[in-house]
């Protein structure tokens, strides 16, 4: 009787055993990645989320969140992603169009008929939302270089709650008519806020937390500035200067629905998974996203079509893969999702524009392999 009870022992043992080790040869792959890509690049510090259909979710860190004095980076710090906000606001505009609140069709002039005189001048009230969401509109971007907003929030007014009307007192000439060409901008996605706001009586923060964060149970995903920050932020950093040590209110709240949102890799992960897997839009909704136009962004031998709230590439070794990236004030972003395998990687890094090309395709073919 003993030996029967060794024999189910053993025999239930083996197959967990088995799994353990295949689930720990992916971790030490994955970090071994992370690992070398970053040092390869000369990144400081680098968190990062993946989601296979076996394995489920692993998350990785490797460097420094603070140089000066040295703070090892944690899985649950906070990372700006940057203008990863407007694929989550354009998911939003769809759930909204989806429920028949507006449609993406409407007009700019339909929802916003008293824009501020300044900016009204230079933005087409026969703009479309389809347009604002796949920047085909033509609006001047206020991020632009040399525009005025980076004089008034870093020197003049650090301090300041910027209001999106004030915001686009940056707005300068269009670069094209609306629907004659494809230049990306910000401005899109701040009128895009003000749109949602008019459209469902409500701020942004309240409708994304109670539409999306809080029935998935993402507890790690703010738009700052206009609601409370909780937890410890990555320090982001921007020419060899660690960002966090200076004001952020008027930087973020003039990024707003185009670049303000805080989260962790892993919450970024999870969200991926369930909008990619059906439990965001439904199916008619989601499709509406995969409508792409060229960019004439080249990248990995192919070039980047942007589509609403998500770019497509085809990868000579991945095949096709959606993604969006951010970068804003010290902090790089990626979301990818590789349709071809189901799976999810979440690339947060806090420098700015560093040479990540390495440590992306290490980490995506870790993953794949």
């Amino acid at each position: 009787m003993k030996k029967v009870i060794l024999i189910i022992i053993v025999c239930s043992v083996i197959p967990y055993v088995g799994y353990s080790q295949e689930a720990s040869t992916l971790s030490t792959e994955l970090q071994e990645a992370l690992d070398q890509g970053r040092t390869e690049t000369g990144i400081i510090e680098v968190s990062a989320a993946v989601i296979t259909p076996d394995e489920g979710l692993w998350l990785g860190v490797s460097g420094l969140s603070d140089k000066f004095p040295p703070e090892p980076i944690q899985p649950e710090m906070l990372f700006c992603i940057g203008s990863m906000t407007k694929h989550i606001i354009a998911t939003l505009v769809l759930q909204l169009a989806e429920e028949g609140v507006l449609e993406l069709d409407d007009t700019v002039g339909e929802w916003l008929p008293d824009l501020p005189e300044k900016s009204a001048r230079w933005i087409d009230d026969t703009i479309t939302i389809r347009q604002l969401l796949d920047h085909t509109s033509g609006i001047y971007n206020i991020f632009d270089t040399g525009s005025m907003w980076y004089v008034v929030t870093w020197f003049l007014a650090p301090r300041k709650i910027m209001e999106p009307e004030d915001t686009l007192r940056f707005v300068k000439r269009p670069y094209f008519a609306p629907g004659e060409g494809f230049h990306y901008s910000n401005t899109n996605y701040i009128l895009l806020g003000m749109i949602i706001e008019k459209a469902t009586n409500s701020n942004v923060a309240v409708e994304l937390r109670n539409r999306f964060f809080d029935p998935l149970g993402l507890e790690k995903i703010f738009l700052d500035i206009e609601e409370p920050v909780t937890g410890e932020f990555a320090h982001g950093h921007m020419l060899g200067i660690d960002q966090t040590r200076f004001p952020r209110e008027a930087r973020y709240s003039s990024g707003w629905t185009s670049a303000a949102m805080f989260s962790t890799a892993e919450d970024m992960a999870l969200w991926a998974q369930a909008l990619f897997g059906g439990g965001v839009l439904s199916e008619d909704a989601l499709e509406q996203m995969f409508d792409f136009n060229d960019t004439g962004w080249p990248l990995w031998e192919d070039e980047i079509r942007m589509g609403i709230g998500i770019m497509s590439i085809n990868h000579p070794q991945f095949g096709e893969i959606w993604f969006f990236s951010g970068n804003f004030e010290g902090y790089v972003s990626y979301m990818f999702y590789l349709s071809e395998y189901d799976i999810v990687v979440v690339i947060l890094i806090n420098q700015h524009l560093p040479d990540d090309s390495l440590l992306i395709e290490s980490l995506l073919e870790a993953a794949v392999n």
